[in-house]
Formats: C-alpha cells, sequence, structure tokens
C-alpha cells in the first residue's frame, strides 16, 4: 500500500483559525482533512470497494461535525 503523508493540515487549520474561525471549526478540520484525503480516499476506493468508502466518508464527516460542535459549546 502507498502512503500518501498528509503533513499539510496543521497550517491550513492555522490560518483559518487566525483568519477568525472559531474552536468549533478548527476541531472539525482536525478530524476530518487527514482522514479524508482525496488521493487516499482513491487508492482505498479501488481496494475497498466505492461504497465502503463513501460510508466511510460519511461517519468521518458526521463524527467530526459532532466533535466540532461540542467543542464549540465547551469553548
Amino acid at each position: 500500500a502507498l502512503v500518501v503523508p498528509t503533513g499539510g493540515e496543521i497550517p491550513v487549520i492555522a490560518a483559518v483559525m487566525a483568519a477568525g474561525a472559531g474552536a468549533g471549526v478548527g476541531g472539525v478540520l482536525l478530524i476530518a482533512l487527514p482522514a479524508l484525503s482525496l488521493p487516499s480516499m482513491l487508492m482505498v476506493g479501488r481496494s475497498f470497494g466505492w461504497r465502503a468508502t463513501g460510508l466511510t466518508a460519511g461517519v468521518v464527516v458526521a463524527g467530526s461535525l459532532m466533535a466540532g460542535g461540542m467543542l464549540a459549546v465547551l469553548s
């Protein structure tokens, strides 16, 4: 399997936070960006099937939105 490094998320999140986004948005991006890399999803989709890849992406989106909402409430 080919590993795709995902080191670009932190600068993106830092820039969004510096632009005035709240903690909830940062939390959503911190969870969703590494897991939903398009190159990784394309590679995994070929092996595991597009339905499983789409379901996994949906679960990641739902989980990151819930975590971001909780972070926004707590901060």
